[in-house]
């Protein structure tokens, strides 16, 4: 069965190195349909002006010939595209939109980036996301107690562990579960039971809620988590397990406890860090009371935030942390404010300083939307990746898009996506990234922001529900689980607290069915990591119920396809005979769809 007359990508299956530096000798691949191809040479824009190559077969599979260029730039960027003569004549000719009849536009033109520094342990890792108030509780001598302090009007809840959290109108995020940083510690083993590779925290720092975005000392990590002590202790054990860590944290507002804010307030030195307006106060991000916005118009507040040395941002890269990377909460407000515009400015200026510490720290931004402009490798590695995993997924499953819901955190149905759709959204989106960058991102489907998809009893389906899961874990990024979600823990619909549902660690409670689900899929990404890392994405057979996902590297092929019909059915356009059923072990012959069951492939 044959496929497209040329393929090629960014991608390990057709770059050698992915990440070159300049004046690297680069190896740049396509295949080509030998019973349609006469010859191929590679375009490669230098200086302005076209340069065409001669390419060399190297290989070929029996239905493709690999023709291969080795190719070296100073440019910043090498950009190019594959020109084709076929044996009845004709030219064709392959760039990063497809395959077509007619020249190509430069701006179509594959790119890839020179002197990119992305860390290399992101593309094949599994993160699993921690709201650590509500994960673990390991040392009961920190944490908060019981009418402790009071803060926007309400005193602190102890809560305990099989409570359920409160309602923002009843707990004010002051209901305290006491989650610690040395539970999280003691379950490295429980993580690396589902093969996870790096977590992500949400903020650890000083604070007065239990979401701690409300920061109050952004150098020093809050004693009801443990303290500094406690993180580094946490930061050892988990790196000894091979799990790196990844934090969050807003340097977009801080809390109004915060010393700088109370300067300010009395008209100290820190006045500059906010915005005063003309009611007498100072302006709050989306008018929320207690998160008053910074100007980094303040060339004082940029130092104290990342540029010096001993700048929050950096003293966390650092021994005794070495902290692995950072979640920018609420990124795209960074730097902006009425009609000031220095959010780009500002995440440049970050990256230029954190990367020269760290050349592998993971630098991953809070954005719902497109945030193509963020990810051209001069600011952000990643975003969490909303746009391209978690609103198509949830569409596929029938919910409301989260820019759409009538009532908060009552997300409502829709008409499901059909396999089409899906493909459509999926494949912009992928495509609107620069190539070497799609497998820097974080690909969710829940989090602490959104309902748990899984309790949305209203349009859940089990088959349907495990199909997204599986294209989660097939896209080129990094699969993130939000804690909980592999063992069906609770959370309905309504409020925002209720998808921060303590962790529930008697096995009697668990969804063992979807524990096992997830343990299946996590070891699925570590033993064919070969192709789900860095190996080349590629749609392939669709209609409204059937869609075909592939991911290739040199020694692996894993297939998804994903179908949501009813029935039984036989689909002999997808070419996996001979592949392994990634969860049964049947080796194809036929291709058999079952009612709404997805099945991964694996060669």
């Amino acid at each position: 069965m044959h496929g497209p007359v040329l393929r090629s990508g960014v991608s390990s299956l057709y770059v050698r190195p992915l990440y070159p530096r300049k004046g690297e000798r680069i190896s740049l691949c396509v295949s080509a349909d030998r019973s349609l191809v006469k010859w191929v040479r590679i375009t490669v824009i230098e200086n302005d002006n076209l340069f065409r190559y001669k390419m060399e077969k190297t290989a070929d599979d029996g239905l493709y010939d690999v023709y291969t260029a080795k190719i070296s730039s100073s440019d910043a960027e090498i950009r190019y595209w594959f020109e084709a003569e076929l044996k009845d004549g004709s030219d064709c000719y392959l760039s990063a939109r497809g395959v077509f009849d007619y020249l190509c536009s430069w701006k179509d033109a594959f790119v890839l980036k020179q002197d990119l520094d992305v860390p290399s342990w992101v593309p094949s890792s599994v993160c699993y996301q921690i709201f650590p108030d509500r994960f673990c509780n390991g040392d009961p001598g920190v944490g908060a107690k019981e009418g402790e302090y009071e803060f926007d009007g309400c005193k602190v809840r102890q809560m305990a562990w099989n409570d359920k959290p409160l309602p923002y109108s009843q707990g004010h995020c002051l209901d305290f579960f006491n989650g610690d940083l040395a539970g999280i510690a003691s379950k490295a083993d429980y993580l690396k039971s589902l093969g996870v590779t790096a977590i992500y925290l949400n903020p650890i720092g000083c604070s007065r809620t239990t979401h701690r975005y409300d920061c109050t000392d952004y150098f020093h990590v809050d004693p009801k988590l443990g303290g500094d002590d406690g993180y580094a202790r946490m930061l050892k054990a988990l790196h000894e397990a091979g799990i790196r860590v990844i934090t969050d944290i807003s340097i977009n507002h801080t809390g109004t406890d915060h010393p700088w804010f109370i300067s300010a307030s009395e008209g100290g030195p820190e006045e500059e860090f906010y915005y005063r307006n003309s009611r007498g106060g100072f302006d709050c991000w989306f008018d929320v009371s207690t998160l008053p916005q910074l100007n980094y118009n303040s060339a004082r507040l940029r130092d104290l935030i990342y540029r010096n040395e001993d700048s929050v941002l950096q003293k966390f890269l650092r021994a005794p942390f070495s902290q692995d990377g950072w979640r920018l909460d609420v990124a795209t407000s960074v730097g902006n404010h009425d009609k000031e515009r220095m959010c780009h400015e500002i995440w440049r200026e970050v990256r230029e300083q954190l990367k020269a510490i760290r050349p592998d720290v993971y630098l991953v931004g809070e954005d719902w939307d497109d945030s193509s402009e963020y990810l051209k490798g001069d600011q952000w590695d990643a975003t969490m990746n909303y746009v391209g995993c978690s609103r198509p997924l949830r569409r596929w499953m029938g919910e409301r898009d989260r820019f759409f819901w009538v009532s908060d955190n009552r997300p409502g149905k829709v008409t499901p996506y059909t396999a089409k759709q899906l493909k459509s959204h999926l494949e912009n989106q992928l495509n609107s990234l620069e190539g070497q960058m799609v497998f820097q991102q974080m690909n969710l489907i829940d989090s602490h922001d959104i309902p748990r998809l899984h309790c949305h009893k209203e349009i859940f389906d089990r088959n349907l529900y495990k199909g997204a899961v599986m294209m989660q874990f097939l896209l080129p990024g990094m699969p993130c689980i939000y804690y909980g979600d592999e063992i069906g823990i609770e959370g309905p619909m309504g409020s925002v607290e209720n998808c921060r549902y303590p962790m529930v660690w008697d096995k009697e409670r668990w969804d063992s069915d979807m524990y096992g689900f997830y343990v299946s899929l996590g070891k699925l990404r570590h033993e064919f990591s070969e192709a789900l890392s860095e190996g080349q994405w590629e749609f392939g057979f669709c209609d409204d119920e059937v869609l075909e996902f592939r991911r290739q590297g040199n020694f692996q092929k894993v297939v998804l396809v994903m179908y949501r019909g009813e029935g039984e059915r036989t689909v002999s356009e997808i070419d996996v005979e001979g592949m392994r059923d990634w969860f049964s072990g049947e080796t194809i012959k036929k291709l058999t769809l079952k009612n709404r069951v997805s099945r991964i492939l694996v060669e």
